[in-house]
């Protein structure tokens, strides 16, 4: 059957005074969900979900591994010790491993990035960068946001739609920090 939309409610940031509103998403697991839109998201009409996102969308719910899609190739997978000496001229090679030692792979997780980088402010893309003649920067929109509260954001939208559902797409837009990609 068809389930009746949830509400998402968009919220100020803490304390600011801001008001954000409400709207509709179609829960995909058949519990409820919620989305609290942060202020900066909330007050300006969004719009309507890229084909890119789309597509991505639908990809995901085909559940296909990679190697089952039309012209794929697999792309070899090699241990850091067994890609020594490694030259192009193979072609691509995922190596395996080799962040193993670096100490942001230890360290940074959404809480360290909130707790050292939270004030800073940051531009919140809908897309990025303009792939096509037919595209226009100024179609889509950019906000600003502290990295906290884009941090909350998108632990919020994972949480309403962790699908990635194409019937949510524009309800639950999958945002990112410029220069940052996060999606």
């Amino acid at each position: 059957g068809v389930r009746a939309p949830e509400r998402i409610v968009a919220a100020g940031a803490a304390g600011s005074g801001r008001a954000g509103g409400e709207f509709a998403v179609a829960s995909g697991r058949g519990r409820p969900c919620s989305l609290l839109f942060p202020w900066w998201l909330a007050r300006v009409q969004r719009p309507a979900p890229t084909s890119y996102y789309l597509n991505f969308s639908r990809h995901l719910a085909r559940a296909l591994p990679a190697h089952e899609l039309a012209r794929a190739r697999a792309i070899p997978r090699r241990t850091r010790a067994e890609a020594e000496g490694w030259d192009v001229s193979g072609g691509a090679l995922i190596i395996s491993g080799v962040q193993d030692d670096w100490r942001a792979r230890r360290e940074w997780d959404f809480e360290w990035f909130q707790q050292h980088l939270g004030a800073r402010r940051q531009l919140v893309k809908w897309q990025g960068p303009v792939y096509t003649k037919q595209e226009n920067l100024w179609d889509c929109p950019v906000w600003e946001s502290s990295v906290s509260d884009y941090v909350d954001y998108i632990r919020e939208v994972d949480a309403a739609d962790p699908d990635c559902a194409e019937r949510n797409a524009g309800s639950c837009p999958r945002l990112y920090l410029n220069g940052w990609p996060a999606f």
